[in-house]
Formats: C-alpha cells, sequence, structure tokens
C-alpha cells in the first residue's frame, strides 16, 4: 500500500480509537492510574481520573497534530478493563 495520496500528502484520518486500561496499585495507599494507548496517533498518556484522561487526550491531539482539529475528530475510546458505575463518564 503506497503512502502517497493522489493529491499529495495522505491526510489524517479523522476516526481514531483510543484504548483505555485501568492500571491499579498494589496496595491501598498506591493511586490507581488510567493509561490511555492510540497507535494512530503514537500517543499514549495517563491520569488518575477518567475525565482527566480524556481531557489530556484531546489536548495532546492539539498540540501534537497541527492538521487534525480535536473539535471535529473522533476519538473513541474504548475500555479495556470494565468500568464501575460511579466511574463512567459521558464520552
Amino acid at each position: 500500500m503506497s503512502n502517497v495520496h493522489p493529491l499529495g500528502v495522505r491526510p489524517f484520518p479523522r476516526n481514531f480509537v483510543v484504548r483505555v486500561e485501568r492500571a491499579m496499585g498494589r496496595g491501598p495507599e498506591d493511586a490507581t492510574l488510567w493509561v490511555a494507548h492510540c497507535d494512530a496517533l503514537r500517543l499514549s498518556t495517563e491520569a488518575r481520573t477518567c475525565d482527566a484522561l480524556i481531557e489530556r487526550v484531546r489536548a495532546l491531539v492539539s498540540l501534537n497534530y497541527t492538521g487534525i482539529d480535536p473539535a471535529t475528530a473522533l476519538l473513541r475510546f474504548e475500555y479495556e478493563t470494565p468500568m464501575r458505575e460511579d466511574e463512567r463518564v459521558a464520552v
């Protein structure tokens, strides 16, 4: 498959899958971290809450990819770790 687009440079896709996992601490004093990975964006980051993680991913997209508008790009968050009801956020 060629990387050459008929009009020149191949544009970024507008849809991205971001895989999200919960990294549990070993003891009660260890905090839980949420980790996000997106192979298409070569992005990996973490945050203490799911809300913070989503905001961080959007901020990194807007800072690192000038050809992608985070307001119009579809970032689909797929959760590898089942979430408890109190952790669910509207995305």
